[in-house]
């Protein structure tokens, strides 16, 4: 088994001490979802929160793409340890999942 806790609902004035405390709880990775406003009707975490969390924690970090343009901002969170993706969003899964896989090898 494998625990990802979701970032999504924490109080993003509490978002580096949870991490944290997430850690120590011995949680194996941690899940953020990246929302845009159009595939899903919020916005949350960009990529300079997942930088930021990077220089808190030495757990993985999981990017959940609900985004309209989930290859557009691929490169943007080249710092993920894992992208999740919804297949909805892709008009060329393929094509993405070669783009995340270049990524990876550079």
């Amino acid at each position: 088994m494998h625990i990802s806790p979701s970032l999504l609902a924490v109080d993003t004035m509490r978002l580096a001490s949870t991490a944290c405390y997430l850690e120590r709880l011995e949680a194996d990775s941690l899940h953020l979802d990246i929302m845009d406003g159009h595939y899903v009707k919020n916005f949350a975490f960009s990529p300079q929160v997942l930088t930021d969390l990077h220089t808190v924690v030495s757990l993985p970090l999981h990017v959940h793409l609900e985004v309209d343009n989930p290859f557009d901002c691929l490169e943007w969170f080249s710092a993920a340890d894992m992208v999740v993706v919804q297949e909805d969003t892709c008009s060329d899964v393929y094509r993405f999942v070669e783009g995340a896989r270049l990524m990876v090898l550079r």
